[in-house]
């Protein structure tokens, strides 16, 4: 049934943003196909290491838009990968309501240096192994400068499944979600340098911090130096963990020490479509 969720949830969401029709100028639609190889990931039960497949999707039209993406964990079949024998999925998909598009008003803050545009009603669903599935519900803006733009939003935390732990089926604490991505320098042949990523610190999770080992707060930060040319880009991402999946780090399970608080590193290809 998990499987079914999100094959149903992908197939949607990437058939809207890559068939709907834009209408408005401000309207984009994307799909990028993105290999990876992650260093030292600071996972909980001791997944360090791991090369992954990417479908990287989104767009916008009209008062809707939508980010995501859909991996498949240990895509060649590396006998000596940390995820050999594990659940080879996880997706996160994000579509946002922009209410001053779909009610007709502008909530526009600023000046032509930087801006507030756009208040959404966002959400999440995140979804992977067995026994996992988030919702997410808040709200956010987006930040627009000369140089690119960051998203921010406050969400609430739905754990609909959680390896059965206390939280499971409750809402339990809230999350700070950023993104940004901003060109550094474009060069002459049209090829450009980003610095793109994220940082989530989600926080307040007082019923799950009630079990042993567990953490009320957690946080991920990627930040990406990428080099992009025509339909190919190639990156680095510095990734910075602390409390990963709410587990504190070195607490024993099973008799593995966990180690969730960290630095991994992350080497990327993108094909454009």
């Amino acid at each position: 049934m998990k499987k079914f969720c999100i094959w149903g949830y992908l197939s949607i969401f990437v058939l809207i943003s890559y068939f709907v029709k834009a209408e408005e100028s401000s309207d984009y639609k994307f799909i990028n196909m993105n290999l990876m190889y992650g260093v030292g990931m600071e996972n909980p039960y001791l997944s360090k290491n791991d090369q992954y497949f990417e479908l990287e999707f989104g767009g916008k039209s009209g008062f809707l838009s939508l980010y995501g993406y859909f991996d498949v964990l240990n895509v060649f079949q590396n006998k000596s990968s940390d995820m050999k024998g594990l659940d080879n999925f996880f997706t996160e998909i994000k579509p946002k309501i922009a209410l001053d598009e779909l009610f007709g008003k502008k909530f526009f803050v600023g000046n032509s240096d930087i801006a507030l545009q756009n208040i959404f009603i966002t959400t999440e669903l995140k979804a992977g192994d067995n026994a996992l599935m988030y919702y997410y519900i808040g709200l956010g803006t987006d930040v627009v400068t000369k140089i690119g733009n960051f998203s921010i939003s406050l969400n609430s935390i739905y754990k609909a499944e959680d390896y059965n732990s206390l939280a499971q089926n409750k809402f339990d604490g809230y999350m700070l979600d950023t993104s940004w991505f901003l060109k550094l320098k474009t060069f002459k042949n049209g090829s450009y340098l980003t610095y793109q990523g994220y940082l989530t610190y989600s926080f307040g999770a007082s019923k799950i911090e009630k079990e042993s080992g567990r953490s009320s707060d957690e946080l991920q930060n990627f930040n990406g130096i990428y080099y992009h040319f025509n339909k190919i880009a190639v990156g680095y991402g510095l990734k910075i963990y602390y409390n990963m999946g709410f587990i504190k780090d070195s607490y024993v399970v099973g008799g593995l020490k966990q180690e969730t608080t960290g630095i991994g590193h992350f080497f990327d290809l993108t094909y454009k479509f």
